[in-house]
């Protein structure tokens, strides 16, 4: 019913009932026409102005208007209460301080919306009135698309160095298209170049419920980079990455796969974008490709020199079947360029068989196998040995067929390289033989099995050696027992690495050479452990353990790659050494308090612990930054104005850790000048307290990050005390 319409600011109607100079069937007129906003209405009218309303709500709430001059919220207000908060409560945040945010809302009066607001932003919320067309227009002027994803630029901290060339003549390609998709252009664009500059393989746009997730895979460990608003990373930022790889954008969405090219500081980079629909929006995955992958050498992937020369001799053999086994994702694809860019010559016909080709290479004949139009690796191969090939490049046995022709191909005089999915080099036997191949073709064209993962490799520059007495004594026996000088190294962590202390991978390789008496065993039908026992006593396998302690004691890699790869004897494992291994994720949040000062640290400390927190301690800017790196904080807690390493600095290199960006930060500031205050913002920081620091402030500044970020609920984690770790280096 008409007089049963309420007004969005219907608190208004009781207060100006009061006023006598307006009459109240004006009220009941403006109800009847079904007016959304009581004041909008009045004002619209000439009824009554917004002064005079204002002056209403001043005279018998004592509540102020919104200040004159106001034009737009500060920085830290649109930090504090995004956009769409803003809408849903019709509130505007005026101005922030360390204790009070000064709010404007169309309805002062609603105490909910006020206990909400001092949740999030931590403080004391002071209101203000403003009519619901002022509020409407001062969020629309303050938070504009274009500022949000200037933001998120921002943050990534990088130069826009990206731009598309044609994959055919490597020339830029001219673009036109509307301003409306700049800002979103250069995000895209920002986000390639950050991953480039950061080794990353590929690039993970994933949407959630809260938000689109940004990651980077970079040295096989995806990491957090950026958490991009849903109205932004569901639509534009999709719609952008699909354009790109000329994909389908209209709904509803399907799977899809398309290229792009890129350069960035003069090297050109392709793009294979993969599109897939969810739950919450449309997953991309962009893998990133650096042509400069397939000239890697066999020593720079981790190939030793016995090995590489053993694999050097059966490549100039003139038949026979190399197979580079392992799981997706061990660098099988990269290992077999690098054994085509050994093989390859003038006098050699070579012609690779690939789904999809990964590298261009010159010097040999690429295809590209489509099985959707029935042009199988099987197929393709029968065809490939009419072209009189020297040398042939199988990019996986995926089938019976596939494996019957690849060793049939070999009997009749072509050396062969392919690969299969198993779990260690003797297994491809068994698994062969399985796919169908006889044992009286396997036996004599088989000339090597190799089977590797990826660890990462330590970085050079920070790497710290472990006393002997601290080498755990399984390490030692193992180490002695290949003859190998004990010695072992621990990440460090420097700026070169991003305090991670690890800087791309290398493989671990199972290397299994086959000898006569082993060709006698598969022939006659020997199983798997006599097949072992026979390799290992000639000196024709060289095992993972075996790999992986050699790349240990040069320094290559640590404890805690290859402990999974360390196995003592057949289905035994060691117990993980607590001191080599990363630490555990606990059960309370840990936080980490960066500060110079021994007084304000302990207070922290204690306040925080006792409150169910883990706490972790840094005196310096260094150790803060090897500290964020290395021990997985949920918060920290930084000094600005610490000596030798500044903590607007500190702040700026763990937004520039990838894996860290997402990392909440509240800043420690000595002054309550809004410079500092700004500039902390500036290089990252979420939130800060002023010193001298008020411990009544602590808890409330943190949770309000934690709920602000969606990390938390309003209260702290109800945990025990946890001993507190120190940061020592």
């Amino acid at each position: 019913m008409t007089e049963n319409h309420r007004f969005v600011d219907e608190w208004l109607a009781r207060t100006l009932a009061t006023c006598s100079s307006l009459k109240p069937e004006v009220i009941d007129t403006l109800r009847k026409e079904r007016i959304p906003s009581l004041a909008d209405g009045l004002i619209a009218g000439a009824h009554a102005t917004e002064d005079f309303i204002c002056e209403a709500v001043h005279t018998h709430h004592q509540i102020p208007p919104i200040p004159t001059g106001t034009v737009g919220t500060d920085r830290w207000g649109r930090v504090f209460f995004p956009e769409t908060l803003c809408q849903r409560l019709q509130v505007f945040p005026v101005r922030t301080q360390e204790n009070r945010v000064d709010v404007a809302m169309v309805n002062p009066l609603d105490l909910d919306a006020q206990a909400d607001l001092a949740a999030i932003s931590g403080r004391e919320i002071v209101p203000f009135y403003g009519t619901p067309n002022q509020i409407l227009s001062l969020i629309s002027a303050s938070y504009q698309a274009d500022f949000g994803v200037s933001a998120l630029v921002e943050r990534l901290g990088v130069d826009n160095r990206c731009e598309f060339v044609d994959p055919e003549t490597h020339t830029p390609l001219l673009t036109e298209e509307p301003d409306i998709w700049a800002p979103v252009n250069t995000l895209v664009n920002s986000l390639l170049t950050k991953a480039i500059l950061t080794r990353a393989s590929d690039v993970h746009i994933e949407q959630g419920e809260r938000g689109t997730e940004v990651r980077f895979r970079i040295d096989g460990t995806l990491r957090n980079v950026m958490t991009v608003p849903r109205d932004i990373g569901a639509g534009p930022l999709v719609s952008r990455i699909k354009r790109m790889g000329n994909l389908d954008g209209t709904d509803p969405p399907k799977p899809q796969e398309g290229r792009a090219q890129i350069r960035v500081s003069g090297n050109d980079i392709e793009l294979r974008i993969s599109c897939f629909p969810s739950s919450f929006g449309e997953k991309i995955v962009v893998r990133l490709l650096d042509p400069r992958s397939a000239h890697r050498s066999l020593l720079d992937m981790g190939f030793g020199s016995t090995n590489v020369a053993r694999m050097e001799t059966l490549l100039n053999l003139p038949q026979g079947v190399i197979v580079v086994t392992g799981p997706p994702g061990s660098g099988k694809t990269t290992t077999l360029y690098g054994f085509l860019n050994k093989l390859k010559s003038p006098d050699i016909h070579i012609i690779t068989l690939e789904d999809p080709v990964e590298y261009r290479l010159e010097g040999m004949s690429q295809v590209h196998v489509n099985e959707r139009q029935g042009m199988t690796f099987a197929t393709a191969l029968q065809s490939v040995l009419r072209q009189k090939p020297d040398a042939i490049f199988v990019g996986e046995m995926r089938d019976a067929q596939t494996a019957s022709t690849v060793f049939q191909a070999a009997v009749t005089g072509h050396l062969v390289i392919t690969t299969l999915e198993t779990h260690n080099a003797l297994s491809a036997i068994n698994r062969l033989i399985d796919l169908g191949v006889d044992r009286f073709k396997l036996a004599p064209v088989l000339l090597a099995i190799t089977a590797q993962r990826l660890v990462r490799r330590l970085c050079a520059s920070c790497r710290r050696p472990v006393p002997y007495e601290e080498i755990p004594p399984f390490v030692v026996r193992w180490m002695r027992y290949y003859t190998y000088e004990p010695t072992l190294y621990h990440p460090g962590g420097c700026s070169f690495c991003g305090f991670s202390g690890y800087v791309g991978q290398l493989a671990l390789l199972e290397f299994l050479h086959m000898n006569r008496e082993l060709r006698d065993r598969i022939y006659q039908g020997g199983d798997a452990s006599t097949l072992h026992s026979i390799a290992e006593n000639k000196g024709d396998l060289k095992t993972l353990r075996q790999d992986a302690l050699w790349h240990l004691t040069r320094g290559d890699t640590s404890l805690e790659e290859i402990s999974s790869h360390l196995v003592l004897k057949e289905g035994e494992k060691p117990q993980p050494v607590e001191k080599f291994q990363s630490p555990p994720s606990p059960s309370a949040r840990r936080i980490l308090i960066a500060d110079n000062d021994p007084v304000l640290r302990t207070m922290l400390h204690t306040l925080l612990a006792n409150s169910g927190f883990e706490v972790i301690e840094a005196a310096d800017g260094r150790e803060a930054l090897v500290a964020a790196s290395q021990t997985n904080p949920d918060l920290m807690m930084v000094d600005v104005h610490m000596p030798h390493v500044d903590g607007f600095d500190v702040i700026k290199g763990i937004r520039g850790i990838v894996g860290k960006t997402g990392l909440p930060i509240v800043g420690l500031i000595g002054d309550t000048g809004d410079a500092n205050r700004f500039q902390a913002l500036d290089m990252g920081a979420d939130d800060y307290l002023l010193k001298p620091i008020k411990p009544t402030l602590v808890l409330a500044r943190i949770n309000a990050v934690w709920r602000r970020l969606g990390k938390s609920d309003s209260s702290p984690p109800a945990h025990p005390a946890v001993t507190p770790n120190a940061i020592r280096h």
